[in-house]
């Protein structure tokens, strides 16, 4: 497993996205100039549930901060689907 030394650059990986597309992981998107990457086991996982929830709460002041959140989860198409918050951009 490779790990990231602080202040190195993020490795852009393009994944496919909920509703079709793909995304860029670091590449930030809507003009912003940070990227932060979740990943999560999906929404099956009280874990999970209660820290994406609250994250779409902070959703406004990451985006104020110029932030551009996204989650991903390893789900199968169809349970992450059913399990993505809506103004979190999902992915699996």
């Amino acid at each position: 497993m490779k790990t990231l030394d602080a202040g190195t650059e993020f490795p852009k990986q393009t994944i496919p996205q909920l509703g079709g597309g793909t995304l860029t992981l670091g590449t930030p998107q809507g003009g912003r100039d940070w990227q932060m990457v979740v990943i999560y086991r999906g929404l099956h996982c009280p874990i999970c549930k209660k820290y994406l929830t609250g994250l779409e709460a902070l959703l406004p002041r990451y985006h104020a901060n110029g932030i551009d959140v996204v989650t991903a989860s390893g789900d199968p198409h169809l349970p992450a689907d059913h399990s993505a918050l809506p103004s979190i951009a999902a992915s699996c």
